[in-house]
C-alpha cells in the first residue's frame, strides 16, 4: 500500500496490524491503540501527518518507520533542503535509536514555577526505562541542565526547533556502571 501524510491511520492499520506497534513505539499515549475499542475511537480522526504532529516527530520519520514494515512511501522526496536541518534530523534519529520517546513539556512548569525544573526532570529520569528516551521541551537554552545531567550518568542531545529547545535524555550505560561501582566500593569500605 502506498502512503503519504494524508493517508488515514485507520487504513494503514487495516492494511497491516504491525503499524499499531510502530505508532505505539513513538509515544506511550498511543499504546491505547492495542485495544480494539479504543483504536476505533482514536484512529478515525487521524491522518499520518496529524499523528506525527501529535507525537512530536517529523512526518517523514513516521513514514520511514512504516516503510520498514512494508508500506511504500508515495512521492518520497528529501524533506530538508537545508543541510543543517538534515544533520539535526539524523542526529536525533541516531540518538533515539529504537527507543520510545516520553515527552515532558517543561514550559508550563517553568511558567508556574511551583517545582524546580531540576526536580521535575530528575523524577522523570528516575522513571525512565532502558528502552525509553525523555524529550524535555523548554523555551530557554538548557545548557545548564544538559551538563548537570550528563555528570549524573545521562547522555543528552539538544535540538532547537520551531522556537523551542527539545532536550533528549537517555541513560549512559558506561557512566551508570562507573557510578554504581564507585558507590559499591564506598559502601563496602564503610562496613
Amino acid at each position: 500500500m502506498k502512503i503519504n501524510g494524508n493517508t488515514k491511520v485507520s487504513k494503514v492499520i487495516k492494511e497491516n496490524k504491525e503499524a499499531i506497534e510502530v505508532i505505539a513505539s513513538l509515544n506511550s499515549h498511543f499504546t491505547k491503540l492495542r485495544n480494539p475499542i479504543l483504536r476505533r475511537l482514536m484512529v478515525s480522526r487521524y491522518t499520518l501527518e496529524k499523528l506525527a504532529t501529535e507525537v512530536q516527530c517529523e512526518t517523514q520519520f513516521l513514514l520511514d518507520e512504516l516503510n520498514k514494515i512494508g508500506f511504500e512511501i508515495e512521492g518520497k522526496k528529501e524533506i530538508y533542503e537545508d543541510p543543517k536541518q538534515l544533520i539535526i534530523f539524523n542526529s536525533r534519529l541516531e540518538f533515539i535509536e529504537d527507543k520510545m520517546v516520553k515527552p515532558l513539556d517543561l514550559i508550563p512548569i517553568l511558567a508556574q514555577s511551583k517545582e524546580s525544573l531540576f526536580d521535575v526532570i530528575e523524577n522523570a529520569l528516575k522513571n525512565l526505562r532502558p528502552n525509553e528516551v525523555l524529550e524535555a521541551q523548554l523555551d530557554l537554552n538548557p545548557v545548564f541542565l544538559t551538563k548537570l545531567f550528563q555528570k549524573t550518568g545521562y547522555k543528552a542531545l539538544t535540538v532547537f526547533n520551531e522556537g523551542n529547545y527539545h532536550i533528549y535524555f537517555k541513560a549512559d550505560i558506561t557512566k551508570f556502571h562507573k557510578i554504581n561501582e564507585r558507590f559499591f566500593i564506598k559502601s563496602v569500605n564503610f562496613k
